[in-house]
């Protein structure tokens, strides 16, 4: 399974270890998940490592920022026409390397992010959900 995270998520499995990205960063540290990410992501994940409100000390930043590299593989797949247009630009880049890259998922928390999933299941066939969503889910197949 191949995956995009945005910013949120990542920060979540990378930086702050929170309980509802658990799942999916146990996956993607077990190889169960690849991560595909690009020069236009890490450059966005940079900008908001930084962001004053996190309150990361610059050793977290390049250690969150170090961890998420290093399980990521770094893609610059050519752009693909009717990719949905986010309200948040900041955010389109995961938009366009996840149709572009062809991936089963893109992760995010992010509702202008959520709001594009059902055009992006339909046109690329990629699904955008939460990481917890994923992780019910998941969870009920390996019950079931």
């Amino acid at each position: 399974m191949r995956a995009v995270l945005d910013t949120n998520v990542i920060l979540d499995c990378f930086a702050f270890d929170g309980p509802l990205a658990r799942p999916l960063a146990d996956a993607i540290r077990g190889g169960e998940v690849e991560v595909l990410t690009s020069a236009a992501c890490l450059a966005e994940l940079k900008r908001v490592l930084d962001y004053p409100k996190l309150k990361l000390t610059p050793e977290q930043r390049s250690t969150a920022y170090q961890r998420f590299v290093d399980v990521a593989a770094s893609v610059e797949p050519a752009l693909v026409a009717d990719v949905p247009r986010c309200r948040d630009r900041d955010d389109q880049v995961f938009l366009d390397l996840a149709a572009a890259a062809g991936v089963d998922y893109l992760f995010s928390r992010d509702a202008r992010v959520l709001a594009t999933g059902s055009r992006m299941l339909r046109l690329f066939a990629v699904h955008v959900m939460e990481p917890r969503v994923w992780a019910l889910k998941r969870q009920d197949a390996m019950a079931g």
